[in-house]
């Protein structure tokens, strides 16, 4: 039988996994519609397990919000990424999406995509792909610890 969750508990859950409102990490003071929705699921016994961008039709993408026993909630990506984040549960892409939206890094490196505002050159294929190897060698250690306080801190090793 399932143990039914207090509103005491909801809160102690809440607190460690509100979304920051701003960058500058503010929290409102009552939960958003994000937030409200997870502790519902929580509240009935439920968990959400991930997000997956699942499809993207005519410029439109589509996701789904995937709970505990596979059932699947129908969404739009801006409503169910900042689901994903307060459930704190991974966000996934289809690999339709993947091939239709993806940006090649050809094309970044090109320039296709640089900040006008930049006086910095865009980098090439071979240093994105550096870069990148970089950035998993560190991820593939990385632990929690690694996340917290600013982003000052969280250079790669």
């Amino acid at each position: 039988m399932t143990r039914r969750r207090t509103a005491r508990d909801l809160r102690a859950s809440r607190r460690h996994r509100r979304v920051p409102r701003s960058a500058g990490g503010e929290h409102p003071r009552r939960p958003l519609t994000h937030q409200l929705l997870v502790d519902v699921v929580v509240g009935l016994g439920g968990r959400i397990t991930q997000v997956m961008i699942c499809d993207i039709a005519e410029g439109v993408f589509r996701a789904e919000v995937v709970r505990d026993g596979g059932a699947r909630v129908d969404a739009r990506p801006s409503d169910a990424v900042p689901v994903a984040v307060a459930a704190g549960v991974p966000i996934y892409a289809s690999a339709t999406v993947l091939e239709q939206a993806a940006v090649p890094i050809r094309e970044i490196a090109g320039g296709v995509y640089d900040d006008a505002e930049s006086s910095k050159p865009a980098a090439s294929p071979d240093e994105i792909e550096e870069q990148a190897s970089e950035l998993r060698s560190w991820l593939s250690s990385a632990s929690a610890e690694d996340f917290e306080g600013g982003p000052e801190d969280n250079e790669p090793r």
